[in-house]
C-alpha cells in the first residue's frame, strides 16, 4: 500500500493534476523508466497465471453451488488426480480448461481493445472496491446473522440500506469512471 501511496504522490507532484493514468507514459523514455516497464511487465507476467488459477477455481465453485440450487448433479470443480507425474502439470477436465480459456481470451480481448487502462482501473475500484466494502458484508451478514426477531429486522433494513449504498455508489463510481 505505501508503495502505491509513493507512486502515485510521485505522479502527482511531477505533473501536477494533469497526471496520466499510466504514470509512466508521463515520462520521457530513459532506462530509468524502461526499467520500470519491464518491471511491470515481470509482475504481470508471474501474477496472471496465479490469477486465471485462483478465478478458474472461483468460477468452478460457483457454477458447482449454482448448479446445486437449481437441483442439477455437478461434480465438483477439482481436477481428477492424474496417474503419471507428467500429468500433474496440465488440467485434465473439459469444465476448468474451458473456464482457463474464456477468462484468458478475455484478457486477452480487453487487452486488444483498450488503449487507456485508466479507464479499466477506475472501472475495476469502482466495482470491485464497493463489492468487497458495502455489498458482500451486507449480504453475509444478513445470510448468517440469528438474532431475536426485533433485532433482526433493524438488521435486516441495516443491511439493505448498506447494500444498496453500495450498489447506488458503485454506479456513480462507474459513471465517473467512463466520463
Amino acid at each position: 500500500m505505501s508503495l502505491y501511496l509513493a507512486v502515485g504522490l510521485a505522479g502527482y507532484v511531477t505533473f501536477g493534476p494533469e497526471v496520466d493514468p499510466d504514470i509512466l507514459n508521463g515520462y520521457p523514455n530513459s532506462p530509468i523508466v524502461l526499467a520500470a516497464r519491464l518491471g511491470i511487465a515481470v509482475v504481470v507476467i508471474f501474477s496472471f497465471p496465479m490469477t486465471v488459477f485462483a478465478a478458474r477455481i472461483s468460477i468452478g465453485t460457483l457454477i458447482t453451488t449454482f448448479a446445486s440450487i437449481c437441483g442439477f448433479s455437478c461434480t465438483p470443480p477439482v481436477d481428477t488426480p492424474p496417474s503419471n507425474a507428467c500429468a500433474k502439470l496440465f488440467i485434465t477436465e473439459f469444465r476448468p480448461m474451458l473456464t482457463s480459456a474464456l477468462f484468458i481470451g478475455a484478457t486477452f480481448l480487453v487487452g486488444l481493445l483498450v488503449t487507456d487502462l485508466g479507464v479499466i482501473v477506475a472501472l475495476g475500484g469502482a466495482s470491485g472496491a464497493t463489492i468487497v466494502g458495502f455489498i458482500a458484508p451486507s449480504v453475509c451478514f444478513t445470510l448468517i446473522q440469528k438474532t431475536v426477531p426485533l433485532l433482526q429486522l433493524l438488521i435486516l433494513v441495516l443491511s439493505t440500506f448498506l447494500a444498496v449504498f453500495g450498489v447506488v455508489m458503485m454506479c456513480i463510481g462507474i459513471w465517473l469512471g467512463l466520463s
